[in-house]
């Protein structure tokens, strides 16, 4: 009994070990959500929430532990513009979210600009495809994308639009759900039903999904591969005029009704054809891509997200978000104030 009472600890050294898990286990709760490091390939990608939704169609999840995880320096990012936007969509897109992956991003446009050459290091594609937002110009433009990615090694490609903010540690976590290895069509629906066209070639009705170009959409390597015969820079303008669609509509096309795959569809793909401020702020750095205009007819004014400006010259809001969330990366100033906490 003696020997007992002196082995047992006294209440103090108790309240000192308890007192001392507790404290670690704070730190690790605190620091599991730090994800930035100044230097963009040492971003950290915090585990993966569950971003798909709305999905009526089973698909290939990719089972756990069966291969390396996607890292950014797997995905070729393509981003659509045109001059008229050189130095107002594309200079708020290197002014914030381009930080975060300089390497793998790609501006494809319609003429040179060796201002922009120099600020992305080389980055800039003239396609030749032309001016403006005719059929067979944005056909050009998304087939020399196609091309560019089959070339190169990598996993994925996703392309977005230069109204698009991207949040690339969620694109990252997104696709670790699939496997590049098989057929994977990622985006947001623009309708609220299939697509009706009629198929020249048949000459006959076909319907199907297709992912909005303005949220964003990612393709796997297996996927494209196959879309090739299609889709190539020496084919897609052909396809496109098949069905009498722009690149966007004809993409489903070719997936749903010339490949028999289906649109894997994922809610957190945002493009201006939404409200934006219709996404509750905390939601907000859940997604995975905004869209925004400035002269949303819809709206009568401005389709922004809610938040508020906490930079100067910030219309978009976008510049808000990216240097609230991802502070030392991007044009930010040195000082953010804090933004008010959500009603």
């Amino acid at each position: 009994m003696e020997y007992a009472k002196k082995m047992r600890p006294s209440p103090r050294k108790v309240l000192c070990v308890v007192m001392y898990f507790a404290s670690a286990a704070f730190i690790c709760f605190i620091t599991r959500g730090i994800y930035l490091r100044f230097d963009y390939k040492r971003v950290i990608f915090p585990a993966a929430e569950p971003l798909v939704c709305n999905r009526n169609r089973s698909v290939h999840r990719r089972p756990p532990g069966t291969e390396s995880k996607t890292e950014i320096s797997d995905v070729f990012i393509g981003v659509k513009t045109t001059r008229k936007y050189h130095s107002s969509r594309l200079q708020l897109i290197l002014d914030t979210w381009y930080s975060l992956a300089p390497e793998e991003i790609y501006f494809f446009t319609d003429v040179d600009d060796s201002s922009l050459q120099e600020k992305t290091n080389g980055h800039i594609v003239n396609t030749g495809c032309g001016q403006g937002y005719a059929m067979p110009i944005l056909c050009c433009k998304l087939s020399i994308i196609i091309s560019m990615f089959h070339e190169t090694g990598k996993r994925w490609l996703c392309h977005v639009d230069d109204d698009n903010y991207l949040n690339v540690p969620n694109l990252v976590n997104l696709l670790r759900q699939y496997d590049h290895n098989q057929d994977h069509y990622i985006g947001r629906e623009s309708l609220p039903k299939p697509k009706v066209v009629v198929d020249s070639a048949i000459r006959k009705e076909v319907q199907f999904w297709f992912a909005t170009g303005g949220a964003g959409v990612c393709y796997s390597r297996a996927l494209i591969s196959k879309m090739m015969i299609y889709a190539s820079k020496e084919n897609f303008q052909k396809t496109c005029a098949r069905i009498g669609q722009p690149d966007d509509v004809t993409i489903g096309f070719i997936v749903e009704s010339l490949l028999n795959r289906t649109l894997t569809k994922v809610c957190t793909l945002n493009s201006h054809l939404q409200t934006m401020a219709d996404i509750p702020v905390g939601e907000q750095k859940k997604q995975v891509t905004f869209g925004y205009d400035l002269k949303d007819l819809r709206l009568k004014g401005v389709n922004v997200i809610n938040m508020t400006a906490v930079v100067n010259d910030d219309p978009t809001r976008l510049k808000s978000f990216h240097c609230t969330f991802f502070r030392g990366y991007g044009n930010c100033p040195e000082i953010i104030p804090e933004p008010p906490p959500a009603n």
